[in-house]
């Protein structure tokens, strides 16, 4: 009843009538309560403003059963041990009852006498460190094992790329070679063995020295207005049967290059047998040729990785 009660809770005076009083009583009594002003002469000896009726004790009813005061049907059930009946508010945890009950000692409060008080009961509760840890942990071995990862990957690509540069000069250093027995052969097909002409290879010598000697130049020279190659693709045969997909591309890209050098050296394509083919030409120095450029053209060619 003070001029400062709150309007959404309980008033400092509450005043209730018994289950065994009138109804008529109880509103008289009511009525001459709610008639009094602050001016009035009762008001002013008991200390008070007024008297009105609360709005709502919905929110004493919730705070009472937070603070666990009363039950689900608002009966009381607390206990008169004041540290039993200490709830505290979130982010916060109860002391022990012997902390509690020397909770005034040792936070320097006084308590009036007569009265059982709590002195700072709840203790905040301090976040464990040992979570966060783990967290940084976590995402330190995440970064670690990606940086690993990275760094694996950079090294696996380096090397292949360090291989593949290293094949790439072989296969040119042995084309470049392949190149140079393939002149030389041509060469001493066309002019005759010579003393200054020496294949870099053990199989390139061998093939000049039992096709192009001095005898055969000479039977050469006698059939040169018609000389006949033929082409074989070696061990096709396996091949096709190990992979036929590759082996089709084998023999477009060898039935091509064989046209094309055809067409350029004017020569005559007289019948062909699988992937081999009979040729003809007017001279020797056109089949020489047409045979060099083939081996070159079949080195440069653009090869798939399952032929390769």
């Amino acid at each position: 009843p003070s001029p400062f009660s709150p309007r959404l809770a309980a008033p400092e005076w509450a005043i209730a009538s018994l289950p065994h009083v009138p109804w008529d009583i109880a509103r008289a009594v009511s009525e001459a309560l709610f008639s009094i002003t602050p001016e009035d002469d009762a008001a002013k000896a008991a200390n008070y403003a007024t008297w009105t009726a609360p709005q709502s004790y919905q929110g004493i009813h919730q705070m009472q059963r937070t603070l666990a005061l009363v039950d689900e049907n608002f009966k009381c059930i607390r206990s008169g041990d004041l540290c039993q009946t200490t709830v505290c508010p979130a982010g916060s945890v109860k002391k022990s009852c012997e902390e509690i009950a020397k909770g005034c000692e040792v936070t320097g409060l006084s308590c009036p006498e007569g009265y059982e008080c709590l002195c700072k009961p709840c203790r905040k509760i301090v976040k464990s460190t040992n979570a966060e840890n783990h967290t940084i942990l976590r995402v330190l071995l995440i970064v670690v094992t990606i940086c690993a990862f990275f760094a694996a990957f950079a090294f696996y690509y380096r090397v292949m790329h360090n291989k593949r540069l290293r094949m790439e000069l072989l296969s040119l250093c042995e084309r470049e070679i392949l190149e140079q027995d393939l002149q030389e052969l041509l060469e001493a097909c066309i002019e005759g063995p010579s003393a200054g002409v020496v294949s870099t290879r053990a199989s390139w010598e061998s093939i000049v020295s039992s096709t192009c000697s001095v005898d055969d130049s000479e039977v050469v020279g006698q059939l040169s207005e018609v000389v006949f190659v033929f082409t074989d693709i070696q061990d096709s045969t396996p091949m096709s049967a190990a992979d036929p997909v590759a082996m089709k591309h084998v023999q477009d890209v060898h039935d091509f290059v064989i046209r094309h050098q055809i067409a350029l050296n004017n020569g005559y394509e007289m019948n062909t047998q699988g992937d081999s083919f009979e040729l003809a030409f007017g001279n020797v120095q056109s089949a020489a040729r047409f045979c060099l450029a083939v081996q070159l053209d079949l080195l440069q060619a653009n090869w798939s990785k399952n032929v390769l």
